[in-house]
């Protein structure tokens, strides 16, 4: 590799988060000028916050203008991956000037830092503690002021734009023929095209690492060089993506088209992890409860442990939610509250104007406006966070008490 590319994978359970943090802190304690960072997906732990946080500060600390753009939810349909949470709380006690872009049509889906107008820490990986620990993710630090500038180019125009579809924009560059940054959706159809192209005049092989492949022109080249058998073509996808564009597309008219193509390039070498988990069975018992036998993930979409067995019982108060746990287990449960007003928060409750929730053990509680639902236009989400202890974790929800 070029001494002005630095490269670096991240395997499945092949390094801790607390290591890539590290990583993360040590570019951003290398600027001198400027940081721009655009995230798609910025939700740390607390151990791991702390150190990108404290990193952050120490620059703000040494005069380094910064500006932080992270993508945020938004109600209608959008391509798959579903748009993340970022922790706009947390964002929001760091010393930048941060801007949200909506996921709309298309996603905010960077993941990169522009360092003194110089260097930029790039790749496939989002600042959240799954990708830094659960995923195959990969970054690179480009030291080059030409390709910098290039995402100098493309973060100016969404920062002005505030719109996805706005941005891209940027002429490829090269620098000295070594890499070569293309930006979408600006150039999307222009670098489809230049993928299928690369594709086509392979000569011995191709490789692809993607967790989706939905471009026409890359599945009809992809398709026929399968077919034609010369070349020898092998890739891995996510597996369960790929089975939700299949349903997304067998219900759109305008694209269902693409879909032998698809099915042809999966049908060949290719192979799919899969990232969702679901229920292997399901029964109900004599006194009315659900046991729902299925498995444990990460917030990436990992299988952590399956063969787990979720009990869902009527009681008087409503339902009470019996979720089992191991030493080490990080469980999270989010509950949605109507209305404006701010829930009530207790030690072992959270009670709204409606409803309920309540739990046994210790657990950390979030609580976030902003959500909006079909009948509800204004909804605060609570999530419970339970970080430590062994047995069950036992969770009631019910409507509140009257009388």
């Amino acid at each position: 590799m070029n001494e002005r590319i630095e490269i670096r994978t991240l395997t499945d359970g092949g390094q801790q988060p607390v290591e890539v943090a590290h990583a993360v802190a040590a570019f951003i304690d290398g600027a001198e000028r400027t940081l721009d960072i655009a995230q798609y997906d910025f939700h740390l732990g607390v151990e791991t916050a702390a150190i990108v946080g404290d990193a952050i500060r120490r620059a703000a600390g040494r005069g380094i203008r910064l500006r932080f753009m992270f993508n945020v939810d938004y109600a209608n349909p959008v391509p798959v991956p579903a748009p993340p949470e970022p922790d706009v709380q947390l964002i929001a006690t760091l010393p930048v000037e941060g801007k949200a872009i909506a996921g709309v049509p298309d996603l905010m889906h960077h993941k990169f830092v522009i360092r003194d107008s110089a260097t930029v820490f790039t790749g496939s990986m989002n600042w959240t503690d799954d990708s830094w620990s659960r995923q195959e993710n990969v970054i690179a630090i480009v030291h080059s002021e030409s390709i910098a500038k290039a995402y100098d180019l493309d973060f100016g125009q969404l920062w002005t734009t505030g719109d996805v579809e706005q941005t891209g924009f940027v002429d490829p560059r090269w620098d000295d023929h070594v890499v070569r940054a293309w930006f979408t959706p600006g150039h999307g159809e222009d670098l489809s095209a230049r993928i299928a192209k690369m594709i086509r005049r392979a000569k011995k092989r191709v490789r692809i690492c993607s967790p989706l492949i939905t471009t026409g022109p890359v599945l009809g080249t992809l398709a026929q060089v399968i077919a034609d058998g010369t070349v020898d073509v092998a890739g891995c996808v996510d597996a369960t993506q790929v089975r939700e564009v299949i349903q997304q597309w067998r219900a759109n008219l305008n694209i269902s088209w693409k879909l032998p193509l698809l099915q042809q390039v999966m049908a060949g070498p290719f192979t799919g992890k899969v990232s969702t988990p679901y229920g292997d069975s399901m029964q109900i018992r004599s006194d009315g409860a659900v046991e729902v036998t299925g498995g444990w993930r990460t917030g990436a979409g990992a299988i952590v442990r399956s063969g787990v067995t979720f009990v869902f019982a009527p009681t008087d108060e409503g339902i009470r939610m019996t979720f089992p746990r191991q030493a080490g287990d990080v469980i999270r449960y989010s509950a949605f509250f109507p209305g404006t007003n701010k829930p009530d928060r207790r030690r072992h409750a959270i009670t709204g104007h409606e409803s309920i929730v309540s739990w046994s053990g210790r657990a950390g509680v979030h609580l976030r406006a902003g959500y909006a639902s079909a009948v509800d236009p204004h909804l605060t989400r609570a999530r419970l966070t339970f970080r430590s202890g062994t047995g069950p974790v036992r969770i009631k929800v019910g409507p509140v008490p009257t009388g």
